[in-house]
């Protein structure tokens, strides 16, 4: 007891400036109780919170019998059910109790440590001895526990007081069963008295409610009212029960769109449920189109109190899709000879041909059977021709044509047959399309052209300048003559084809055999060209001998050109091919005088042969190129050159060389650049900042050399140049390191190959620095071909900008 007594005293020390028994004059001048706007009642309920406590009405009747005032009189005591907040009412309503009750024992004063530890004491529900003892002033009238008892009760507040079960201010969840806790009501003479309360609380409705509580004792006392107020409110997130993950087959190569039925139906399968909102709409970031591969899409929710759902996500997994499109299927054009027997499997004979179609996919395949391994073919896409073949092997099997394109595109494509052997034949199964669709191809010819030649025409070592190594047909002449002239060929040659003659390697056979070396005499082309080309003769002056050779070969055009007109109609311009400069036989000298046997629709074309392997490469064919499109166009005002060649012109015109600058090199992966070479050793560089002009020049190591070969006349007719014609040759020529000896030389040939002298060549000290150097020749006599050489002849000599001019 005492311990709490000092409990008390300590807490009122801290506060109090002194802490002795003292009369204090509760009646200052300067304070007034006249305040008629508060009503104070001199009981002990000093805050007027409707109850006697020890903690609030206590310890500041304690404090205030220790001299306190203002805030350090309420400081920590008012309770949230008070009326009077202010340190002022409190004072007052303490003067008011200090008159009417405050002296508690009855010895004439108010004391803190007798009557405020009375108080004190008897609102900690102390009693007897306990209440007294330590407390009881001198001079006091009421000194036992009895009368001390009656009279604090005397002042206790009358009416009951209410207290709250559970807090003053609640939040309850929307759309759940609202259970009030109640109060409780003490009076000071009837003990527990009976609650009631007003109000209720629609948990179906977020709003604020207020619960108001009333007690009323036995002598009609009516409790302070005590209200709680209720918050109800939508709290709960929603719940989403999202999709299960799905595997959806792509359109194209893009993937799947988001409108795709399968997916649609996914992304509307999320449902969020709420327990106070009948429909939560449930958001998705799903892509307007679904990829290739994996997407995970998260949904997500809000209700209209803003609640947030927890996200759930579900995969979309897009797989690629395939379809296959059959040989038969209208998409396809087929260009050149084929065999359509089995339309189900057209089959095909003769390199140069094709079939074109369309797609917008992600890649493709194609199916095809060989009878034999090795033959190629090469792949063009969009126009572009892939640097690498197709070698087929013998059976049937699925080649990759091209892939990662892009399938929101439309991708022309053809599969082109570069070389024939003797014998063989593909046949063409369909194709595969990944991600996407076939299309019929846009392609429309502005001319159709057939051709028939030997081995200079099927392409016979188009990449080899040694006459060796492979063959191919995309880059010969006939189909690079095509792409100029946006023309749709036919190609039937072969090497060592004749006119006409025994078996079955002449241009005669050519014109009724689809399916070499078959012929079939009821054959019938539809193909309808506007122009036939017949580059053939040069192997018959071998199959034909004795003095009246010449007589037989020109009936052999006879023949042919008339069977041409059996099989084709008169409409078709022919066009007689052949190469002058290789022979004293050769036909070029004499075609022209077929001319008379036959009708006005026929030409004759000529074009040199300046090299001395027996078969040009493609660098040679694009020379050949440009002189038979431009004949061809000549023909007809419609038709037009419409694209060059995509290799560099082999022949220089007015007795310039090609490529003397080292700029351009061969397609396809052939490093052919215009200077042929016998031995290994040459290297053309690529350095813009060491350069003489342009971007490349050549190094040639010791005893190295290149040559070029060009028409002596420089007018592209048969014929010799002038004698003591001159030519002025100017090269940058440098050494690699120090100094060393160069030689450019000038071998002249007669109609006939392989008859190379009068070489004349002057040498050269150079050092390691561009120089520029002149060399000056003359042509003997009979000189239809120059060759122009390049040599080291003593260190490692770079060469660039060749030049060559007439001096006469």
């Amino acid at each position: 007891m005492f311990k709490l007594q000092g409990f008390l005293i300590c807490l009122m020390a801290l506060s109090a400036p002194n802490s002795g028994a003292v009369d204090i004059d509760y009646f200052s001048k300067d304070e007034s109780v006249n305040d008629t706007s508060i009503v104070f009642s001199g009981d002990w309920d000093i805050d007027d919170d409707g109850r006697a406590d020890a903690l609030t009405d206590g310890l500041m009747f304690l404090r205030y019998a220790f001299g306190l005032r203002g805030d350090p009189l309420i400081n920590g005591l008012i309770s949230s059910r008070s009326d009077h907040m202010a340190a002022t009412d409190i004072e007052r309503e303490l003067k008011t109790v200090f008159e009417t009750s405050g002296d508690i024992d009855g010895d004439g004063n108010v004391d803190a440590l007798t009557d405020g530890l009375l108080l004190l004491r008897s609102l900690f529900g102390l009693s007897g001895n306990s209440l007294t003892t330590g407390v009881i002033a001198t001079g006091a009238t009421r000194t036992d526990a009895s009368s001390l008892e009656s009279y604090i009760g005397t002042w206790m507040p009358a009416a009951p007081y209410i207290t709250l079960n559970g807090s003053a201010v609640l939040d309850h969840e929307q759309a759940t069963t609202y259970a009030d806790a109640g109060a409780t009501a003490l009076d000071f003479i009837d003990g527990s008295v009976t609650v009631l309360m007003s109000g209720s609380v629609d948990s179906g409705i977020a709003d604020v409610y207020i619960l108001t509580y009333l007690a009323t004792d036995s002598e009609g006392n009516t409790a302070k009212p005590v209200a709680r107020m209720v918050t109800v409110a939508d709290t709960r997130a929603p719940v989403i029960t999202g999709p299960t993950d799905i595997v959806v087959t792509a359109i194209n190569g893009d993937g799947a769109p988001a409108t795709a039925t399968s997916i649609v139906a996914f992304l509307n399968s999320a449902t969020a449920q709420d327990s106070v909102d009948n429909s939560v709409i449930v958001y998705n970031d799903a892509p307007e189109i679904f990829p290739l591969g994996s997407t995970k899409v998260t949904f997500s929710a809000t209700d209209l109190s803003g609640n947030k759902a927890p996200p759930v996500t579900a995969m979309v997994l897009i797989e690629s899709f395939y379809i296959d499109i059959s040989a038969k299927d209208t998409v396809f054009r087929f260009l050149g000879r084929w065999n359509f027997d089995n339309p189900e499997v057209p089959r095909i004979f003769w390199q140069g041909s094709s079939v074109i179609f369309d797609i917008r996919a992600e890649s493709v395949k194609a199916t095809l059977e060989a009878n034999q391994s090795g033959e190629q073919y090469r792949i063009i896409v969009n126009g572009i021709p892939q640097q690498d073949v197709i070698t087929l092997n013998a059976g049937k099997h699925d080649y990759l044509l091209v892939e990662n394109l892009n399938s929101t595109q439309t991708h022309s494509i053809e599969i082109f047959k570069e070389t024939s052997s003797s014998s063989d034949h593909i046949d063409f199964h369909g194709i595969e399309v990944k991600n996407g669709g076939v299309l019929p191809s846009l392609f429309q010819p502005d001319l159709k052209i057939a051709f028939f030649g030997d081995s200079n025409m099927d392409g016979t070592s188009l990449y080899s300048e040694k006459d060796s190594g492979s063959g191919g047909s995309y880059y010969a002449y006939p189909a690079t003559v095509s792409r100029m002239l946006k023309a749709e060929m036919r190609l039937m040659a072969m090497g060592g084809a004749t006119l006409t003659g025994g078996g079955n390697n002449t241009i005669m056979h050519f014109i009724r055999s689809r399916d070499w070396p078959e012929e079939d005499l009821s054959y019938t082309d539809n193909f309808g060209p506007n122009v036939i080309v017949v580059n053939a003769g040069a192997n018959d002056i071998y199959a034909v001998s004795g003095s009246n050779q010449k007589d037989l070969i020109k009936q052999r055009y006879v023949q042919v050109v008339n069977e041409l007109r059996a099989f084709y109609g008169n409409e078709p311009h022919i066009i007689l091919m052949n190469a002058y400069g290789w022979d004293v036989k050769e036909p070029a000298s004499y075609t022209h005088e077929v001319l008379s046997q036959m009708d006005e629709n026929v030409s004759i074309l000529l074009f040199p042969w300046n090299w001395e392997q027996w078969h040009g490469s493609m660098v040679e064919h694009a020379g050949q190129s440009r002189l038979l499109a431009n004949h061809i166009a000549a023909l007809n005002s419609q038709w037009q050159v419409n694209k060059d060649a995509e290799i560099f012109d082999s022949y220089g015109s007015n007795f310039e060389v090609a490529n003397g600058s080292f700029e351009f090199m061969a397609k396809g992966g052939f490093n052919a650049f215009g200077w042929r070479y016998h031995d290994d050793g040459v290297q053309r560089i690529y350095d813009g900042q060491s350069a003489s002009e342009g971007q490349y020049f050549i190094r040639l190591s010791e005893g190295i050399k290149v040559h070029q070969g060009q028409d002596a006349s420089g007018d592209f007719l048969p014929g010799a140049a002038k004698t003591g014609q001159l030519y002025k040759v100017t090269a940058k020529i440098r050494s690699q390191f120090g100094t060393a000896t160069a030689a450019i030389a000038m071998d002249f040939e007669g109609q006939n190959l392989y008859q190379r002298g009068n070489t004349q060549q002057q040498t050269f000290n150079v050092g390691s620095s561009w120089a520029e150097f002149s060399a000056t020749f003359s042509a003997p006599a009979d000189s239809w071909k120059f060759y122009l050489v390049l040599e080291s002849l003593n260190g490692t000599v770079d060469f660039d900008d060749i030049r060559v001019t007439s001096l006469n």
